[in-house]
């Protein structure tokens, strides 16, 4: 068992997850990750839904369609990013790695919209790197 929370508290939840192994993740760097997450990039893993059970904080959230499809969901108190939700991908929720409560694995796999990394952020290490999306999104490897 997994847990995480918004900054405040109010949103709270937990993931079933074997050996608390999540899967496979990459770090995005597309702008509206970027923004809706205030870094240079955003981790999100995709868990089952019947994987994922919110505990407290229904009523704190608020979600925002950024694109057709595609929604974000945030703590309506503090603003943090709780998940996302992906019309194309009905049997997944997308969890912030930075909400959970403790260390879980997540298997990274690359980084993503790297033609939208902000200057100021140099990537390291051995992933993959595509120019847009990733892992068979319509990416291509940079």
């Amino acid at each position: 068992m997994i847990s995480g929370q918004c900054l405040c508290g109010a949103v709270t939840f937990e993931v079933d997850a074997p050996d608390s192994h999540l899967g496979d993740t990459r770090y995005c760097y597309c702008t509206e990750c970027r923004r809706a997450n205030g870094s240079a990039f955003s981790a999100n893993v995709p868990v089952p839904n019947e994987s994922y059970r919110l505990i407290t904080g229904e009523d704190a959230i608020s979600e925002y369609e950024y694109s057709p499809g595609t929604v974000r969901a945030f703590c309506s108190k503090c603003g943090s990013p709780v998940h996302g939700k992906k019309a194309d991908d009905p049997d997944h929720i997308r969890i912030r790695l930075g909400t959970l409560n403790q260390d879980a694995k997540a298997t990274m796999t690359s980084h993503a919209w790297t033609s939208e990394k902000p200057a100021w952020h140099t990537i390291e290490g051995y992933l993959k790197r595509f120019k847009h999306g990733a892992d068979g999104t319509g990416g291509t490897p940079k």
